[in-house]
């Protein structure tokens, strides 16, 4: 870290470059000095200027650590227009806004001439032409080279472009300084310092004549020539014996050194600095208009608090008042004289004629509504003798309308203040209050504990979520079977199936109402009869139907079969319990018989009437027998689903014969055999 405006020395030291022996120890070392850091301009605090017209304004910068200050008309800098923290403008007729930059010291350089060493090449003063390149300059001391090591003093002259044809006219020109020094003699340089740089815009072309008194020559070059530098040229020029007579001038060059800058080596960003022009005031009174009855006028004849104001009434011209407002009681014709610091005057007048003030009146339909659906009227009842009339409505929660008649829809609750103004045409105003109030709103909502129900058995539970903002409320509950009931939250058992709608309704206690509703299916319990109990021989079997197209079955001996068929295995003789559960849409119902097997011996069967049917369960085929006694050739076999529905038919002369069941997916069938003297019924399975 180094510090500000000090000059330190930096030493750099190299060995074993790369990890190698330095072949070469003489540039281990490189030493720099006079490393100075400057110190960068702080923040800019500028001052502003406030001016009548015709008038320049003064404005100031400051910047902590600036050395240089630089004016310019436009943000993107520019030409430099000022270069102290005071810059006073031209003469304004309207504002202005410059831009300063503070600079820190600035950056030297310098363009050297040759010297010539002749003793004759001797005058008073060179006069020459600077023209700059495309960055401006700052030329802050010359060198020049004296005949005598005395003292001298040198006058420096300035003008905006070339020196041609203006040698002669001093009139044109401007002294910029006069500096004394102590010269050192013909071979060395003296230097002249400028006490204020010359600045030289870019691009520019600038005239600097540097001269001495009488019989204290300098040096020049004799001839004609451009000298080049890195930042502007010098062209060639004369020399003069006598201030400002060129007749006796020779063409010269300039024979010296120039030190300049091209800016400063740190600054602040470019800051904007307005310069104000007052605005010549203005007298601005309201139309003619008229004073109401009753009522007063108020005037304002502006918020200048620097200018005066004189008020009159015509056609007395007396003086009624010295202030900037005014309160007016009567009818009359007013004038007001303003005037500014400036010493502009304006002057304007305002006629006041006598009106009549209307009546505003009002009513309202309903005064007090539930906040939904809330919708108010009002009827506008003004009256005006004279004038026709504007209104403008106030509903009290920021909302305007200016219809003769209104309707109005609040979005929140509360306690209004309806305000009507009624305007008539010469400006004349009265009111009229009304109040109104909007109640909360209950929502009616609630939630069941299901939407689908089975007839047997069910209950319907409510969960009650209705709210309001404030107050309390009452319960209304219809459950779409002349069911009713007014608790917070009931529970319902319908007597029949179907389709229901429930509706609750809730009231305040200001009778603002709410109504919810929602639906519930109870779905019928599926119908299952088994028949009555019965008595059947042991070793016989009996077809047991639960029905067809229900959802799920199971008998209590495990079969999920619609028909089952039921013997004595298992029980023998004596009485056995067969039950079935039946699902349908979720709904079930259960039925049961009581099956008795007897011993039925002595009792001969007629075995030719029945066939026989294997292998079951089966496969791909199916085998039909029937007895070689059997009286008829002609049998017709119908095959059914479980669900009734017929699949296929077959028919044979044969009393033995072949069905193909390979197109049956594998399941539970009904197989249905006619012989045209009866009917077998069989439950066949393929596997």
């Amino acid at each position: 870290h180094f510090s500000a405006d000090s000059n330190y020395s930096i030493e750099v030291k190299a060995g074993w470059p790369n990890g190698k022996a330095d072949e070469d120890s003489s540039n281990n070392i490189i030493v720099t000095t006079h490393l100075n850091l400057l110190p960068t301009p702080g923040q800019l605090q500028i001052t502003e200027d406030t001016v009548c017209p015709g008038y320049s304004a003064q404005l100031k910068a400051y910047s902590p650590n600036a050395r240089y200050y630089y004016w310019y008309e436009n943000q993107n800098v520019g030409k430099v227009i000022g270069f102290d923290s005071l810059f006073k403008t031209p003469l304004l007729e309207k504002s202005m806004t410059y831009y300063v930059v503070a600079g820190s010291k600035m950056k030297p350089d310098s363009l050297k001439i040759p010297f010539t060493t002749s003793l004759s090449n001797l005058t008073n003063g060179n006069m020459f032409d600077v023209i700059t390149n495309t960055k401006s300059i700052w030329i802050d001391s010359f060198e020049v080279h004296t005949q005598y090591k005395n003292t001298y003093t040198f006058l420096i002259y300035t003008k905006n472009g070339s020196s041609s044809g203006y040698q002669n006219d001093s009139l044109s020109w401007t002294r910029h300084d006069s500096i004394t020094v102590q010269a050192s003699g013909f071979g060395k340089p003296t230097r002249i310092p400028l006490s204020t740089p010359i600045y030289i815009g870019h691009e520019d072309t600038y005239s600097i004549y540097i001269t001495t008194y009488q019989v204290s020559f300098v040096n020049f070059t004799p001839g004609s020539g451009t000298v080049n530098g890195a930042d502007f040229s010098i062209t060639n020029g004369i020399a003069l014996d006598y201030l400002f007579e060129a007749q006796y001038a020779t063409p010269a060059v300039w024979n010296g050194n120039v030190f300049y800058s091209t800016g400063s080596y740190c600054s602040t960003l470019p800051a904007a600095v307005r310069a104000l022009v007052r605005d010549k005031i203005q007298a601005k009174l309201p139309d003619d208009t008229s004073l109401c009855s009753g009522n007063t006028l108020f005037l304002d004849g502006g918020d200048d608090l620097s200018a005066s104001y004189h008020w009159t009434v015509l056609p007395s011209n007396q003086n009624i008042s010295s202030y900037d407002t005014i309160t007016i009681y009567k009818t009359g014709t007013y004038r007001l004289t303003v005037e500014d610091i400036c010493g502009n005057k304006s002057i304007d007048t305002i006629k006041v004629s006598a009106a009549v003030s209307p009546e505003a009146d009002f009513s309202i339909d309903k005064p007090e509504q539930c906040l939904k659906d809330n919708k108010f009227l009002f009827t506008n009842k003004s009256f005006s003798l004279l004038d026709s009339m504007t209104f403008k409505w106030d509903f009290g929660d920021s909302q305007y309308s200016f219809l003769r008649d209104a309707g109005y829809s609040y979005s929140k609750t509360g306690k209004y203040a309806v305000v009507l103004t009624a305007i008539t045409t010469k400006g004349c105003i009265d009111t009229a209050l009304r109040y109104i109030e909007v109640f909360p709103s209950p929502q009616a909502k609630f939630e069941m504990s299901g939407h689908q129900f089975c007839l047997y058995p069910h209950q319907v539970t409510f969960l009650n979520k209705s709210v309001i903002d404030s107050g309390t409320l009452h319960y209304y509950w219809d459950f779409g079977d002349n069911g009713q009931s007014q608790l917070f939250e009931p529970v319902y058992t319908y007597s029949k199936a179907g389709s229901y709608i429930i509706r609750l309704t809730v009231s305040s206690e200001n009778n603002c109402r709410d109504s919810f509703s929602d639906s519930v299916v109870i779905k019928p319990n599926p119908v299952v009869n088994l028949g009555n109990d019965t008595v059947i021989c042991a070793g016989k079997r009996i077809l047991l139907n639960a029905g067809f197209g229900f959802d799920s079955y199971l008998w209590s001996n495990d079969s999920i079969d619609p028909v089952i068929l039921v013997d004595s295995s298992g029980t023998g003789i004596g009485t056995k319990v067969v039950w079935v559960r039946v699902t349908h849409h979720g709904c079930e119902t259960t039925d049961s018989i009581l099956i008795t097997f007897k011993n039925c011996t002595g009792i001969e069967e007629i075995s030719y009437l029945k066939p026989s049917v294997y292998p079951n369960p089966g496969q791909q085929e199916l085998w039909i027998s029937f007895p070689e006694n059997s009286p008829t050739s002609s049998y017709k076999i119908k095959f059914y689903d479980l669900s009734g529905k017929w699949l296929m038919t077959h028919s044979s002369d044969e009393k033995r014969f072949k069905i193909d069941t390979g197109n049956l997916s594998p399941g539970s069938y009904l197989i249905q055999i006619d012989d045209g003297t009866g009917l077998w019924k069989y439950l066949w399975i393929k596997q």
